[in-house]
């Protein structure tokens, strides 16, 4: 977990909410679309703390509001969950502001079971750079049924981030439409070799 790219996410949300580890092991810092374990980091005793942690400069940290609290976040981060669905992570397009995850049991006859989830890249930043190989997606619920993405690296949950709303319809006509494309350019550029 890079505490760089957390801080960076910190000052530009303008948000910071500091909850407890309860194994003790860290603290959960959430910028409030994603809540990221950090081991290894002790409890502030006070916002300034917290600021100081993260190392951001005292005028950048005026800006921020941050909360401690003495409790676990509100979204369960255990390592494992029943019901959670195993997710596989998909680029939709070089460059694209957004990941798609689909459930990877959701071939076949369970196709009806697979959900899809748009995830902003940026709130994937302090994981980047680890071992890709090791990064792991779950989707989750919480008791009032809003879906939520756990990442993991190999077992232990790092990380929970809200999908982006997304409207499914229109990224299928997209798609549609640049495979059209894609494939007249194909058909072109067959015809000019030819020649």
């Amino acid at each position: 977990m890079r505490l760089a790219k957390i801080s960076k996410l910190v000052s530009k949300a303008g948000l910071c909410d500091v909850y407890g580890d309860e194994y003790g092991t860290g603290v959960y810092i959430s910028v409030g679309k994603a809540i990221y374990h950090v081991q290894d980091l002790p409890m502030p005793c006070a916002g300034d703390q917290m600021g100081i942690m993260l190392d951001i400069p005292t005028k950048k940290w005026e800006k921020v509001s941050c909360v401690i609290h003495a409790c676990p976040p509100p979204l369960d981060m255990e390592h494992t969950a029943s019901g959670e669905m195993l997710m596989t992570e998909y680029n939709l397009m070089t460059g694209s502001n957004y990941l798609i995850l689909v459930d990877e049991h959701s071939k076949g006859e369970d196709k009806e079971k697979g959900k899809l989830a748009f995830v902003d890249e940026e709130l994937l930043a302090p994981m980047r750079g680890e071992a890709k190989e090791y990064i792991g997606y779950a989707c989750r619920f919480t008791a009032s049924g809003e879906p939520y993405i756990i990442i993991k690296d190999r077992m232990y949950a790092i990380a929970a981030v809200a999908p982006v709303l997304v409207d499914v319809g229109k990224v299928a006509e997209q798609l549609a439409q640049f495979q059209s494309i894609c494939l007249d350019e194909e058909e072109r550029e067959g015809r000019e070799r030819g020649r």
